[in-house]
């Protein structure tokens, strides 16, 4: 499903705008799908069976959960002004057509009581499966930029000292670059027709951040399954990396801006934007 449509209205939320978004959506399929009407999915008999449960109910695993679906597009800031121009996308890989319809259905009512409207079709992935091949893909510099944030734990002293030493200007492209080969991987497993294998870091050291930078983020939002708030923590940024090793690492990050990386991806964080300059 893609949507492009303009803000009608500021928008104020206490909690990340692509976070509002997936709640609303996430009611509108409870009323749609869940079968028994419970609060929760834990511990429900009907779980197996209900498209609710397979789509948004089960409980969110840490670290890079491959979920059938995720949003890009909804910016990860609580607030929004009038005539800000969205481009909104929820990719799905299951082709149950009933379950993926009310999803479908669900993100553009949410939308819409954001403030958004347009004209949405939904489209299902055709398959996940590597190489990827891009048109620029020769490309001497990449910008690369956060849509929302993208969610990891904040490594120690050790973590980073090791991510310094795999990209020495730029530290948070060695993360990054972990987390979208985490998340390729996770997909191919969950999803893939068996021809992707394990991905491999490509060498990170020659290439060099030449504007801007991505820098630690930290926030919050309220867990509706919990009723608390639960700490966000990840990076977000737009910088320009160039240097021997950006067409080595340009195909992995034109993997995460097609399907994202990082932690809560269908919540929408983690969405990027990878392109070429010059």
């Amino acid at each position: 499903m893609t949507l492009s449509a303009t803000l009608a209205a500021d928008v104020a939320m206490q909690d990340p705008l692509c976070s509002v978004v997936r709640g609303l959506a996430a009611a509108s399929v409870r009323a749609q799908r869940c079968l028994t009407g419970a609060p929760r999915c834990d511990g429900c008999a009907e779980t197996a069976r209900c498209d609710y449960a397979a789509l948004i109910g089960a409980r969110e695993a840490d670290g890079d959960a491959a979920r059938p679906w995720w949003l890009d597009g909804v910016p990860g800031a609580a607030t929004a002004a009038k005539g800000a121009r969205w481009r909104v996308s929820l990719t799905t890989v299951d082709r149950g057509a009933p379950r993926t319809s009310s999803l479908a259905a669900g993100v553009a009512s949410a939308l819409e009581r954001v403030g958004l409207s347009g004209a949405a079709r939904h489209v299902v992935a055709e398959g996940l499966a590597g190489p990827y091949v891009w048109p620029d893909g020769d490309a001497a510099a990449l910008r690369v930029a956060s849509v929302s944030p993208w969610l990891v734990r904040l490594e120690g002293d050790d973590g980073m000292a090791r991510s310094e030493a795999r990209c020495p200007d730029a530290p948070w492209l060695a993360l990054l670059a972990g987390s979208i080969v985490r998340r390729c991987d996770a997909l191919a497993r969950a999803y893939g027709d068996g021809s992707m294998g394990p991905l491999r870091l490509p060498d990170l050291r020659g290439v060099r951040c030449v504007e801007g930078g991505w820098a630690p983020w930290r926030g919050s939002r309220f867990s509706h399954a919990q009723q608390r708030r639960m700490p966000l923590e990840g990076f977000a940024g737009d910088a320009v990396l160039a240097g021997d090793g950006v067409a080595a690492v340009g195909p992995l990050l034109r993997a995460g801006a097609a399907l994202g990386a990082g932690r809560l991806r269908a919540l929408g964080f983690g969405s990027l934007a990878v392109s070429a300059v010059g």
